[in-house]
């Protein structure tokens, strides 16, 4: 049986494991779209679809979707996918919660440390002319120093065992987390209250959008370094912009962005004590093929009649609804 999958936007735009694992009589169709005009036209009669950025994937889109079976995204947050639509619809969605970690905690610790010891400036300052070992200002020794994480999952935990070299004291808040041999579990305000440096870790949520809010940012240490490699909608960008400006926190580190990408005007770029990178911690050439496989092997299983692996809609295996 010939099925056919709809591609809405992908990274490298390289299908070629796409199509060995789902094998030559599957038509691809690769639409290059972030938003429904430039995808469902293509993706009302497919079988599977598969996205990486694209959104919104909500109720209206999936029921046009009438022949879909699976959802599939080539990453680990689902916040473009209305999973309770999804499940209502009989139509599973999958995810890739393994994707990326060593690359996501091997970049928080890269841009904590260039934030700690000013790398940076230092760097931009040596090709501007100028040879200044202390044009950074004021440097602390890191050992002693306290670690802080919003969030202590996998992430926040490959983080955990990175950094457990350094010499700090490492604490988390993570209502999911009762107890870890890595780091100690604080309330919210002790762990703001207490560390040097805050990394975020954390899914895209309701509870979690916006959280870090001016209020949040005022409740940290005036020369806190906030990172974040999770999501950008997490971070009030105009709340930290200002808290950055008035000195509430000493820096921050992004690799996740409110608006992504930002425009070359907006004030945080002003901000010298804020290093952005362009939402690339996912990055190396391992996690790219193993965001393909992934995602595409739970595609494959779904097509084939199997459980996938990733499966996040578990309830929907058991519905009557659940598309054949």
């Amino acid at each position: 049986m010939r099925h056919k999958i709809v591609i809405t936007d992908h990274i490298v735009g390289n299908i070629d494991i796409e199509r060995r694992i789902l094998g030559p009589d599957a038509e691809i169709v690769l639409c290059n779209a972030l938003s429904p005009e430039g995808f469902m036209e293509a993706a009302r009669d497919c079988d599977a679809l598969l996205t990486t950025y694209a959104k919104p994937i909500g109720k209206a889109e999936m029921e046009e979707m009438c022949h879909c079976k699976i959802v599939a995204r080539y990453g680990i947050g689902v916040d473009t996918i209305d999973i309770n639509s999804a499940t209502d619809l009989g139509i599973m969605v999958t995810n890739n919660p393994a994707y990326c970690i060593d690359e996501v905690a091997e970049h928080a610790l890269a841009l904590m440390l260039s934030a700690w010891r000013r790398v940076t400036q230092h760097a931009i300052a040596v090709r501007t002319g100028e040879w200044a070992p202390l044009a950074g200002g004021k440097i602390r020794r890191l050992k002693g120093s306290t670690l802080g994480f919003l969030g202590f999952g996998a992430i926040g935990q490959a983080l955990a065992e990175r950094a457990s070299m350094l010499g700090m004291t490492m604490l988390y808040h993570d209502p999911f987390v009762d107890e870890s041999p890595l780091a100690q579990s604080v309330s919210m305000d002790e762990l703001l209250g207490s560390a040097d440096i805050l990394t975020l870790h954390v899914p895209l949520m309701d509870s979690t959008k916006g959280v870090v809010d001016k209020t949040f940012l005022k409740k940290m240490k005036r020369d806190a370094i906030l990172v974040n490699c999770s999501r950008g909608p997490i971070v009030d960008t105009d709340d930290l912009v200002a808290a950055l400006q008035q000195g509430h926190i000493g820096m921050a580190a992004l690799d996740t962005i409110n608006p992504e990408p930002l425009p070359p005007d907006h004030p945080l770029l002003a901000c010298d004590n804020a290093l952005v990178t362009p939402h690339s911690a996912w990055y190396s050439e391992q996690s790219v093929g193993d965001l393909q496989r992934v995602a595409t092997e739970n595609v494959a299983a779904v097509l084939r009649g199997d459980i996938p692996p990733n499966l996040l809609n578990t309830e929907v295996v058991s519905r009557s609804n659940r598309r054949k």
